[in-house]
């Protein structure tokens, strides 16, 4: 309060007196003082205290921005205003002043801006420092930029371990850059090829963060790069397959089926638990195995992820999930051929008991899903309504758009079992009337 209120007592009429400093300046007249930036505060001053929104429109009336002066003023976290009568002002930068300077700063002229954060990173240049041109560099950067982002970063020479706040920036700017490039977070593929290592592990938190589609792939691919890393990646393939979209393509799943065999234990529970939340098929031969292992945590995880592969609810007993097994794969072999058949060409009553024998599959249920789709565009109501239930005891949401078309069903039966269906795999109630209405049975919402 004190701060604010020598701020205020230079104002005359609501315009500061400075020793010799013009608000047109681009650098400071006086020693000591931060010339157009403090004139700029001084103009924004209401009261006691500067007005964020006056701050704004004072700083943006600077020209050409003063980067250097900007950056100086964000650093120290504090504004030094020379002014008649009151000497040097020291204002501290609340919070949301700090974000009108940095704003600021990242509304400069690319070029400029750049041009500062490449003197940053080339100097001895203190940690807060590197930090903000990290920050900045996250609002405004552009793929070229990623080399200044390791420089920034990571100085040439290195510091040994870099501190946590420099890795969180470093991660964060990093996805926002991939997040902002055509190719997504595969334009960070190349840095874990660089010399700093303590990078790597941010750059993984980075690609798992990423909404891009190929996310789960790139984090896949990195797996025996560096072995020290493989932990932090297969932890991120957990976090990531979370609302991952089922199913994945079989090399994602490969990638991962082939550390269930690591010689690291801690590898290799948590390349369990990722077989599990990829829904990976082709690893449940494994896991039965392993919930008859020494290890209780690799048991328990085991047994958790074949729950979720499975949806199964049997007990965790070797012999129990060896005869169901038994009985999924004789299916298969022996049945699978002339049930996808039936879907496809059999009649009425044949076909409806092809998709209650798909309906109680436990393996491949994505698969089982995308072959019923069909039926729900055929002109038989019971075909459609039973569809619909065995698409909800499946529990894909490769189905969720074909079932909200079927609540606008003219057949009450095939409406209540879209409905049941949606409520199965989504755990919501469906809206009772989807806009627009679609024309005919066969018009899917899109």
């Amino acid at each position: 309060m004190r701060n604010r209120r020598r701020l205020a007592a230079a104002l005359v009429g609501g315009t500061l007196l400075l020793a010799g400093a013009s608000p047109a300046a681009g650098r400071p007249k006086g020693e000591g003082d931060d010339g157009a930036v403090g004139s700029a505060f001084a103009a924004a001053v209401r009261g006691e205290a500067v007005d964020p929104v006056a701050l704004a429109d004072a700083l943006e009336r600077i020209r050409p921005a003063p980067v250097p002066l900007l950056f100086a003023v964000l650093d120290r976290g504090e504004v030094r205003v020379p002014a008649l009568g009151a000497g040097l002002v020291r204002h501290r930068l609340t919070a949301r002043e700090g974000e009108v300077v940095a704003r600021a700063l990242a509304g400069a002229p690319p070029a400029a801006l750049r041009e500062h954060l490449e003197i940053v990173a080339g100097g001895p240049a203190a940690a807060r420092a590197r930090e903000i041109g990290l920050r900045l560099l996250g609002e405004v950067g552009d793929p070229a930029d990623l080399a200044l982002l390791v420089r920034l970063a990571a100085p040439a020479g290195g510091e040994g371990r870099l501190p946590h706040s420099r890795r969180e920036a470093f991660e964060d700017a990093a996805w926002a850059v991939a997040a902002r490039a055509p190719a997504g977070p595969g334009i960070l593929l190349g840095l874990f090829a660089g010399e700093a290592p303590s990078l790597r592990a941010p750059l993984v938190r980075a690609i798992a963060r990423s909404a891009h589609g190929d996310a789960l792939r790139l984090l896949v691919r990195l797996l025996g790069r560096d072995p020290a890393l493989d932990r932090a990646i297969l932890a991120a393939v957990i976090r990531r397959a979370e609302w991952t979209p089922l199913p994945v393509d079989e090399d994602v799943r490969e990638g991962v089926r082939s550390y269930l065999s690591a010689p690291d234990p801690d590898l290799v529970l948590l390349a369990v638990a990722a077989a599990g939340k990829l829904e990976d098929y082709a690893a449940v031969p494994i896991l039965m195995e392993a919930i008859e292992a020494e290890d209780p945590n690799l048991r328990r995880s085991a047994f958790a992820a074949l729950r979720h592969i499975t949806r199964l609810t049997l007990r965790s007993d070797g012999d129990l999930w060896n005869r169901w097994y038994g009985m999924e794969s004789a299916w298969w072999r022996d049945e699978a051929t002339a049930a996808f058949a039936a879907l496809r060409e059999g009649e009425p009553r044949e076909v409806v008991r092809a998709i209650n024998s798909l309906a109680g599959r436990s393996l491949e249920r994505h698969a089982v899903a995308g072959a019923l789709l069909p039926c729900l565009e055929r002109e038989e109501s019971a075909v459609v309504a039973a569809a619909c239930a065995a698409l909800g005891k499946l529990g894909s949401r490769t189905a969720e758009r074909e079932l909200a078309g079927r609540l606008w069903d003219d057949d009450s039966a095939v409406v209540a079992a879209a409905a049941g269906a949606l409520r199965a795999i989504t755990a919501e109630n469906p809206p009772p009337r989807p806009l627009p209405r679609p024309q005919g049975r066969a018009a899917n919402i899109r």
